[in-house]
């Protein structure tokens, strides 16, 4: 049965390269201008900007409605794939009033990057267990947006065919000191894999 939700999964997104495809602003979104290159956004460096600076930068965007400690909502200027109902950003791994990184929480779906960005780079796999059950946790990497995760979870096992709906939350920064600094680095993906035949193998082995 795997293989036949394999190709069901892949006939769709092969059938999306080929089309005419608007991405909602996404690339430009996160496009690095001369003074503002990834992992910067909006004018904001992780490891180089403080706290104080994030505020009064977003104090002043049109794309942000309020401000609330770390975190911020968007307003309805912001680009379509955030949704001033439910997405919102944040900032992380304060240390000396300098923030760690960015998190960017979207609308935007695993299908949307794929499309808009191709084939990832790299990639990263963990989980993380609750009384809930297991949740996947994929990481996609981009050469061209170095110190930039785009992340998405899954409950395991899940839905091979829903893969491509899985939300995506953007981090900006040097994640993987992160991961180091707490102690839970993911595991790499292999090199020429198969995107939903590795997520489905990795839930299954999780929840055994």
């Amino acid at each position: 049965m795997l293989p036949m939700l394999l190709l069901i999964t892949a006939l769709p997104l092969a059938g999306l390269y080929l089309l005419p495809y608007d991405d909602g602003g996404l690339r430009a979104f996160f496009a690095a201008t001369d003074d503002c290159a990834s992992p910067c956004w909006q004018g904001i460096t992780p490891g180089e900007t403080t706290i104080d600076e994030v505020n009064a930068i977003m104090a002043a965007h049109p794309w942000i409605d309020a401000l609330i400690g770390f975190d911020w909502w968007w307003s309805d200027a912001a680009p379509p794939f955030v949704d001033a109902e439910y997405a919102r950003g944040a900032v992380w791994g304060v240390q000396n009033r300098v923030i760690g990184y960015l998190r960017l929480y979207s609308l935007s779906r695993l299908a949307n990057v794929l499309i808009t960005y191709g084939r990832p780079d790299g990639g990263r796999l963990r989980t993380d267990e609750s009384i809930a059950g297991v949740t996947m946790v994929y990481e996609l990497t981009y050469d061209a947006l170095p110190d930039h995760v785009m992340t998405v979870f899954g409950r395991c096992p899940f839905d091979v065919g829903s893969l491509a709906e899985l939300r995506v939350t953007h981090e900006l920064g040097d994640i993987m000191a992160m991961y180091l600094r707490y102690g839970f680095p993911p595991d790499p993906m292999p090199d020429g894999y198969n995107l939903p035949e590795v997520l489905h193998t990795y839930c299954a082995d999780s929840v055994r």
